[in-house]
């Protein structure tokens, strides 16, 4: 991951109660560089579709501004820089960020307030056929900001805005998940627990229902480049 500097881990991921929710907005608070993040994320599954939100992580300053994407369409990338606000200061917070569609739609650059940032562009994007879904990372330092950020993806479906995706992230920042093909989702249980949040709670209800061992440790995979 991009910076030095240890802070708070955070994880932003749709609930598994709710297997088809799509990344509806995000939210932050960006100033001279990154303070907050929140996704909201929408439930279709209900009838009508509801709304819930992600925990809010970081407590740096700035407004907040909100990022939407529209139903057809689908986060792909992330232009970002990391640095320090200025040339006295520290090398370790995400300074700006940008996001970009499969579509072309772009948001305006958050955060770079200070003019005099010294900074590494990075980008985060999802692999051919996947989306965005959710993030990780770490926030903290003198006052509280993002100081590195990781991107969750999954595979798009027919159904494209309804699905999930599964997970990258970039260069020293990058954190990428196995991949498998709908058919192989439908043979057995992937490791990560991440490519298909449906067949996943079912595929696990049955084996619950079959095992006549203690449950096993399982954690959430990942692969660090």
């Amino acid at each position: 991951m991009w910076g030095s500097t240890v802070g708070k881990n955070f994880e932003i991921l749709p609930k598994y109660t709710t297997p088809k929710s799509r990344l509806k907005s995000i939210s932050l608070n960006a100033s001279w560089a990154i303070g907050t993040l929140q996704v909201k994320y929408e439930n279709l599954s209900s009838t009508p579709s509801e709304t819930y939100n992600s925990e809010r992580f970081g407590s740096g300053g700035g407004d907040i501004v909100t990022f939407s994407i529209e139903p057809g369409n689908y986060l792909t990338k992330i232009n970002a820089a990391w640095g320090r606000q200025a040339p006295d200061h520290p090398k370790e917070e995400i300074i700006t960020i940008q996001f970009e569609t499969k579509n072309g739609v772009k948001s305006q650059v958050f955060g770079g307030a200070s003019g005099k940032a010294e900074v590494e562009s990075f980008v985060l994007e999802a692999p051919k056929g996947q989306e965005i879904i959710g993030f990780f990372g770490d926030h903290g330092g003198r006052q509280d900001l993002f100081l590195r950020l990781g991107i969750y993806c999954q595979p798009i479906t027919a159904q494209t805005t309804l699905e999930l995706a599964q997970p990258e992230t970039s260069k020293n920042l990058q954190s990428v998940l196995q991949k498998a093909k709908p058919q192989e989702l439908k043979q057995k249980l992937l490791t990560t627990g991440l490519a298909d949040y449906g067949f996943w709670s079912q595929e696990m209800a049955k084996q619950k229902a079959q095992q006549t061992e203690p449950d096993k440790p399982f954690r959430r995979g990942r692969i660090w480049c």
